[in-house]
């Protein structure tokens, strides 16, 4: 289930009470909202500083750093230039490093 309407073809095929999202969820986490009804555009920069805001204390720098280039590479899947920002995200060796990135990745997609 990736979508609304895979979620509303699953239960009328099916006749279940509810779907789950798995893989849909890794690369967009916006998808709950979107098969909820609630879709539109969300904001993957500010998604990502959020996540890694919520990490940080927790898990430290290194593994925020390392889960938070897989993340990013999740977010960025589909857009235009995203293979080579991944190979971009994933030299980065800090935070500083991959906030950088993220920037220059964002400016990019809003001048292309």
């Amino acid at each position: 289930v990736f979508t609304r309407a895979d979620a509303l073809a699953m239960l009328e095929k099916t006749g279940a009470d509810g779907v789950m999202l798995a893989r849909a969820a890794m690369y967009d986490p916006h998808a709950f909202a979107e098969v909820l009804g609630g879709g539109g555009d969300w904001d993957r920069r500010a998604a990502l500083e959020g996540q890694i805001a919520d990490m940080l204390p927790f898990y430290g720098e290194k593994f925020t750093l390392v889960q938070m280039r897989k993340m990013a590479a999740f977010y960025l899947r589909g857009r235009r230039g995203s293979s080579a920002a991944r190979a971009k995200l994933f030299s980065c060796g800090s935070l500083g490093d991959l906030s950088a990135c993220l920037d220059a990745v964002f400016a990019e997609g809003e001048a292309g």
